[in-house]
């Protein structure tokens, strides 16, 4: 059974035929996309190994960056049983810049979407600890092997970081100009267009659901 890694050969194999089906990816969330099918090969691997049963999201994922405006976390899952098409949502906070950092939060959250109902606990710590992750689970980060990992085995079948990605500056109360104090919030299923306050954005942790569809994950500002 595999415990916490050690040495640089115990991290799962990529295979390299991933980088021969990869689409063209000119946004970021293009670029996530193609980063979480090599992080689930990677998850999938490492519970083999460790004989742990996952479960998989009935209808997928999706994975999208937004503004997170709590400073609690820099990303969060809706397990598929929490989302009404039963597919998982995963939102990563837009103001990260780090690509190594990114990929490490889209695998905790990725973790969280393949161990539903496990939150902290049960499978969740022993999945993360086998593939590298230090720190408290509620608050993971990369370990220099992970880090490794990461840079060596994940980032180079991947466009680099930089052609995608800019960071997106969201203004907090007080910092806007004239006009409506209320952000215009837009869903990314059904397009339904409304305004909010920030009282209540920092309420849903910067991750807002749609009142016409219920899904999480809208796009602030």
């Amino acid at each position: 059974m595999l415990g916490v890694v050690r040495e640089m050969h115990q991290f799962p194999q990529i295979n390299l035929v991933a980088k021969k089906k990869m689409k063209r990816v000119d946004t970021r969330e293009a670029w996530l996309h193609e980063a979480s099918y090599l992080c689930v090969a990677a998850i999938k691997k490492t519970a083999a190994d460790l004989d742990i049963e996952l479960t998989e999201p009935k209808n997928g994922y999706d994975v999208s960056m937004a503004p997170i405006t709590s400073r609690r976390c820099i990303g969060v899952c809706y397990g598929a049983s929490d989302c009404r098409d039963e597919k998982a949502r995963i939102v990563i906070d837009v103001s990260l810049e780090c690509p190594v950092r990114v990929i490490h939060v889209l695998l905790h959250e990725l973790v969280h979407a393949y161990t539903n109902g496990d939150g902290h606990r049960g499978r969740f710590p022993k999945i993360m600890k086998a593939l590298g992750s230090e720190g408290k689970m509620t608050a993971t980060r990369e370990g220099e092997l992970q880090a490794e990992w990461i840079s060596e085995r994940v980032l180079t079948l991947l466009p680099e970081w930089s052609s995608v990605h800019s960071v997106w500056s969201f203004k907090r109360r007080g910092q806007r100009g004239k006009g409506s104090r209320l952000v215009k919030i837009q869903c990314r299923e059904c397009e339904c267009i409304f305004r909010m306050s920030n009282r209540w954005i920092d309420e849903a942790f910067g991750v807002v659901s749609c009142p016409c569809c219920q899904i999480p994950g809208c796009v602030i500002g």
